[in-house]
């Protein structure tokens, strides 16, 4: 196997070394071949790319295609060990040297599944320091594949050698060569001993009469399909047979477009965030990037933050994850395209769009002496703590001001309530927690006497008065006549009429006071019946 491209070394031209085979022949390299082609028309390869690659000291010619103002796509194995200072791409054909104008390599990228082995994935994309001002070229679309088919006519170009013993071309070659069948090219290929990869490679080329392939110097040069009278990309100068360009049987091996086509697109995606702001909890990330166009493979991107992430639809450029902690935030926006990923990231809070939204209630019944507490919220983790403020009937409470409250005697009979806020940097937040009912005062006695009324005869009358009592509402008092701590049946009156069975008996009375918030006892004095 062998790679098409050249190296030049002192100003002479050198067929690098051919791969020794190990399990099976190994590729050779494509370099500067069109072999049985013609001088391609002044302008019509715009979109061509002449790289002049530096490696070790030494330049290296290959080609390229423009598929973005930015980027020119050309084989792996010609970027591989590329240095980015002093490479040149020069666009538009033209001769190899003293070409008026190039733009130097900002960086490059090879594809993660390249294999210089068997050369697998033999793509690779370069950026350009500065855009380009010719017209890029348009990749084969998925809806195009079909056209990729025996007897499609392809058309390659490149300055590579027009014949194998002969040296590289000065000006752009063009040749139309007929598109090969995979299971025809695998075949020819796998007799021959080489690794042949139907799912990341195609053939074109005939060995003639007359013969039709690219050669050393050509690779990661384009070759096209026309669609609608516009030059497609449908593949780049990969590689040949040791044996040499347009050999029998052997047509030349080029990289597969519609292979490379979901890393391309993520590879040109560029994701860019623009704005992360909160409402509430709800964090929305916006961001743009560049169109997958020349891919023609829609893009989808997922968006996290720690263990939160939202997957997009297709081409989109918003995203809102729910991030219930506050604090600072790396979130990442993630292309994403088949089993391709590139990702940007953004550190900092998010800006907030609107005040929290606050709520509130309350939990305990509002009874005099029983802590009250305030269940409250904020909807905005990177709000300010929360602050409270009960009130009594409207009015703040002074000292009041934490998530409980004990209502003292003071407040029975009175609405309670609690104003719950919290502020970010738009405003506040504001939730009221009140009492549907004023709140009330469990029965508490005053006097600890209660003193019995009447004649302690028999057939007399005794009686008790209600004792003093603080509550809210007014409680009920129910009453139990006693004979020596025992109580009497149905003598639940206010009053006693004495029998002759109580004389010589110890009689009281027990009060029992009670509303919403309890009850309270106490018993009368105790006396003693004549």
């Amino acid at each position: 196997m062998v790679m098409r491209h050249l190296t030049y070394v002192l100003g002479f031209v050198v067929i690098l070394a051919l791969i020794a085979p190990v399990s099976q022949a190994a590729p050779a390299e494509v370099g500067a071949r069109i072999i049985g082609g013609s001088d391609a028309p002044a302008g019509s390869w715009p979109s061509f790319a002449r790289l002049s690659i530096i490696k070790s000291g030494s330049t290296s010619l290959c080609g390229g295609t423009l598929i973005t103002p930015t980027i020119v796509l050309t084989a792996a194995h010609c970027a591989k060990d590329a240095q980015a200072a002093g490479s040149l791409v020069f666009l538009g054909g033209g001769s190899t040297v003293g070409s008026p104008s190039s733009i130097a390599w900002s960086s490059s990228a090879i594809h993660p599944s390249y294999n210089a082995s068997n050369l697998q994935y033999d793509v690779a994309l370069i950026t350009l320091a500065s855009a380009a001002t010719a017209t890029p070229m348009p990749l084969l679309a998925p809806a195009q594949d079909a056209l990729l088919a025996v007897p499609a006519t392809l058309a390659v170009a490149g300055y590579g050698l027009t014949s194998n013993a002969g040296s590289s071309s000065t000006t752009l070659k063009e040749l139309t060569i007929p598109f090969v069948a995979d299971a025809t090219c695998a075949a020819a290929y796998t007799a021959a001993g080489y690794a042949y990869s139907t799912a990341t490679m195609i053939c074109a080329g005939s060995d003639g009469p007359p013969a039709l392939d690219s050669c050393s110097g050509d690779s990661g040069g384009p070759l096209t399909l026309s669609i609608a009278e516009t030059r497609t990309l449908v593949g780049d100068v990969s590689w040949g047979p040791s044996s040499g360009c347009a050999s029998a049987g052997l047509p030349g091996v080029y990289g597969r477009i519609s292979a490379f086509r979901d890393w391309i697109a993520v590879m040109l995606a560029q994701p860019t965030i623009a704005t992360v702001t909160n409402a509430g909890s709800a964090v929305t990330v916006t961001w743009s990037h560049a169109s997958a166009t020349p891919a023609q493979v829609p893009l989808t991107f997922v968006v996290a933050e720690a263990s939160t992430s939202a997957t997009t639809a297709a081409d989109a450029t918003s995203a809102t994850l729910n991030v219930t902690s506050g604090g600072p935030k790396t979130i990442s926006v993630s292309a994403v395209s088949g089993t391709y990923t590139k990702a940007v990231t953004w550190a900092g809070t998010p800006t907030p769009t609107r005040a929290p939204v606050v709520s509130a209630r309350l939990l305990e019944d509002p009874v005099v002496g029983a802590v009250l507490t305030v269940d409250a919220t904020s909807d905005d983790p990177w709000a300010d703590a929360l602050t409270y403020q009960w009130t009594r009937a409207g009015v703040a409470i002074a000292g009041a001001t934490s998530a409980t409250f004990t209502p003292t005697t003071a407040d029975a009979g009175a609405t309670l309530g609690v104003v719950v806020s919290a502020r970010n940097g738009v405003g506040v937040g504001t939730a009221t927690a009140t009492f549907t009912e004023m709140t009330v005062l469990k029965p508490t006695l005053t006097t600890r006497t209660l003193v019995v009324r009447g004649t302690p005869k028999v057939g007399r009358f005794l009686r008790v008065a209600r004792p003093a009592v603080l509550a809210y509402p007014m409680p009920q008092a129910s009453h139990q006549w006693l004979r020596n701590g025992r109580a009497l049946k149905d003598k639940t009156r206010a009053f006693y009429r004495v029998t002759a069975a109580d004389r010589g008996q110890r009689i009281a009375c027990r009060i029992t006071l009670t509303n919403s918030a309890g009850s309270t006892r106490i018993r009368s004095a105790i006396v003693t019946i004549r």
